[in-house]
């Protein structure tokens, strides 16, 4: 058994992991939390691809500002 009190992005855990031992990963900062939580358990390619159009149907492109940005940046 592994402890991580400080788990971060979650590299240790997913190493843990592979090498077929048992692993609890603690952080405050929730968005470490879920981001160690997702690269350390694996996630079917349906599931994803599910989550996926989720996430894109919630974005609202229209107050997407890109104006400040070249159109082509590895030309300029």
């Amino acid at each position: 058994m592994v402890l991580d009190p400080f788990c971060g992005s979650g590299t240790a855990l997913l190493e843990v992991r592979l090498s077929k031992r048992n692993v609890i990963g603690v952080d405050i900062n929730p968005v470490a939390y879920y981001v160690s939580k997702v690269k350390a358990n694996p996630i079917e390619p349906k599931k994803l691809r599910e989550n996926w159009e989720i996430f894109l149907s919630s974005l609202d492109l229209t107050k997407l500002n890109l104006s400040k940005y070249p159109r082509d940046p590895l030309k300029s």
